[in-house]
């Protein structure tokens, strides 16, 4: 019995939430996506959503793949997970690649070359 009212209790919060601010409600929806590529650059300055590039957040996607601004998780193939916002787009970034912003030297990020099957998650 005080599983079920604990239940109860759970789906009348959410539905709650649901009815008070849909927007809210709607906003912990994940769409998830696979089959990126994922490369790396390091040309630091302006992104085409007028940020600067920052290491650890800057990513350039394609606009019509994912939006400017928004935040996605990043699971490469050896299961490692990263959070980047889509701040920039870039010439030869089209479809599902991303291009993922590094602070470091054109022989490092030569180094890191092209990663296949990558998922991606939108988070907001």
């Amino acid at each position: 019995m005080k599983k079920l009212i604990v239940a109860l209790v759970v789906f009348l919060q959410v539905f709650t939430l649901m009815v008070s601010n849909p927007a809210e409600a709607r906003s912990t929806y994940k769409k998830r996506m696979t089959g990126f590529q994922v490369t790396h650059y390091n040309e630091s300055g302006l992104t085409a959503s007028g940020r600067r590039t920052k290491d650890g957040v800057t990513i350039a996607v394609d606009p019509r793949v994912i939006k400017l601004g928004t935040w996605v998780e990043i699971k490469f193939p050896n299961g490692k997970k990263i959070k980047r916002r889509a701040d920039d787009t870039g010439g030869a970034i089209k479809g599902r690649i991303i291009d993922l912003y590094v602070n470091k030297s054109d022989r490092t990020v030569r180094k890191l070359g092209r990663i296949h099957n990558v998922t991606v998650t939108i988070l907001k």
